[in-house]
């Protein structure tokens, strides 16, 4: 028995709401389906008049192809799509996200940090895991929508890997920030995706000035400009984030609290840290501050509060020199780190680290002779 094509000739129409933009390649509005009372945005495949439309007409297929193939919470859910291939150009009609691009929302949402990270590595690790780079990351191609919900969008060079070496599109991208090595090799990889998401949270917590994140320690491996020390992949990166989380629900919420009251006293004195400084040793640091506390046990304050800076870094810092520190808040801290069996105390001190991770760094002048 022969296969019959089945055809649907009914026509459906949208109301266009309003146009949203344009790319080098296509536009996009935002259309509703009236009879379920329910918006769309529309991408048409319309390139700019210096650029033949033949010539990317297949990435704008292999774009559709790539949609249908993913379904994810924080990846753009495609409905549907219309081809013209006599014109060379067609319509993907996809989920509409109400929210802004990833830098907007964090300025206007820093607390939520930890948790939009954590959801962007989810939808990369979605896409590492089906053999899919995106090519294209940058923040206007990761939408959060109001309720905080992560969302990537725009695969128009999107491509499953299949030939390694087909990487000249990303390579000649105008990028947004220091590119990675492996670009003078005419490389791009699965690691060079974890760079350039680890360099979009760069930006972030530096222009808005985020000192409390909790995967610093995560980040520094992702921007690695030598693909070698980079952390190789989205997958490891979701696993340490799920361990770490784990050993914080170790933690009553008294224990956190002491925690933030004392880190964040910490962090408060410190403006900048000199490049080139180090962390204390572990070891040391509980004895280090009941050194400090029998000192100032008499005291309703810590009288030096460079004192307890001197615990944790070694090196130059500045520092302000109206914070205070009430004596109770180090006594808690201590007691709290004094109670922690060695696995507690190593996350405490490296959550620190964190912090003091997420301060600005500065060189020092070197002055002749």
């Amino acid at each position: 028995m022969s296969e019959k094509m089945i055809e649907f000739v009914r026509t459906k129409d949208y109301r266009l709401i309003r146009y949203i933009g344009r790319g080098g390649t296509g536009v996009t509005v935002l259309l509703k389906d009236d009879l379920i009372d329910k918006e769309f945005v529309c991408k048409k495949y319309l390139p700019s008049s210096d650029i033949d439309p033949k010539e990317y007409y297949n990435n704008f297929l292999a774009e559709i192809k790539i949609l249908h193939e993913v379904s994810h919470s924080n990846i753009v859910r495609v409905y549907n799509y219309h081809l013209y291939p006599e014109r060379y150009t067609g319509y993907i009609l996809m989920e509409y996200i109400e929210g802004d691009n990833i830098s907007e929302f964090v300025y206007k949402n820093p607390e939520t940090i930890d948790t939009i990270f954590e959801q962007t590595i989810s939808g990369f690790k979605y896409l590492e895991d089906n053999n899919i780079l995106h090519r294209d990351i940058r923040d206007s191609n990761i939408l959060v929508t109001k309720d905080g919900i992560v969302k990537i969008i725009d695969f128009g060079f999107g491509k499953k890997i299949i030939f390694p070496d087909d990487v000249k599109k990303s390579i000649s991208l105008n990028w947004w920030c220091d590119i990675p090595n492996e670009f003078s090799q005419k490389k791009y990889s699965k690691e060079t995706e974890i760079y350039f998401v680890g360099k979009l949270f760069e930006n972030l917590l530096q222009q808005n000035r985020i000192e409390n994140f909790s995967y610093y320690s995560e980040l520094k491996l992702m921007i690695e400009g030598n693909p070698i020390n980079r952390i190789q992949s989205f997958s490891l990166l979701e696993n340490a984030i799920s361990q770490k989380n784990k050993l914080l629900e170790y933690f009553s919420d008294e224990e956190k609290d002491v925690y933030r009251y004392f880190a964040d006293s910490v962090t408060d004195i410190i403006s900048k840290i000199e490049k080139e400084c180090t962390y204390s040793n572990t070891d040391y640091i509980l004895q280090k501050l009941e050194d400090i506390y029998r000192k100032n046990e008499l005291e309703e304050n810590i009288q030096n509060t460079t004192a307890i800076v001197r615990v944790f870094l070694n090196g130059a810092y500045y520092f302000k020199r109206n914070v205070i520190i009430p004596i109770w808040k180090v006594k808690d801290f201590i007691n709290l780190l004094k109670s922690c069996s060695p696995e507690k105390y190593k996350v405490i001190i490296l959550n620190i680290q964190n912090r003091l991770d997420g301060i600005k760094r500065y060189e020092e002048e070197v002055i002749p002779f």
